[in-house]
């Protein structure tokens, strides 16, 4: 299930965001026009730093949310070790992107 969490929650971790290949600015482009327009229809990963929430997904939809003035997010919360492995590896388009299909 997904919770809608305030931007200004959000951490980036650098060695996580690494992890995911940058997107072509054309690319970037259309994910921030979809953003803009529909919002963010795949939920970004976190998991709970104290009071905070470290992204391991969905870092390239974190950016397009701020270029989108959102305030929050749709995100799942990862709790156990599979899930925020799952979270770090899944390198599919759709989990790079998001469609508006």
């Amino acid at each position: 299930a997904s919770v809608m969490i305030p931007v200004n929650q959000l951490i980036v971790n650098p060695e996580y965001k690494d992890l995911f290949p940058p997107l072509a600015d054309p690319d970037f482009d259309d994910l921030c026009r979809s953003v803009a327009e529909v919002g963010i229809l795949c939920h970004l990963i976190v998991e709970r730093t104290g009071d905070r929430y470290t992204i391991l997904s969905g870092h390239h939809r974190y950016e397009a949310a701020i270029r989108a003035n959102l305030s929050e997010v749709p995100c799942s919360i990862a709790t156990t070790l599979e899930e925020k492995i799952a979270a770090l590896f899944d390198t599919t388009p759709q989990n790079i992107t998001q469609h508006t299909r």
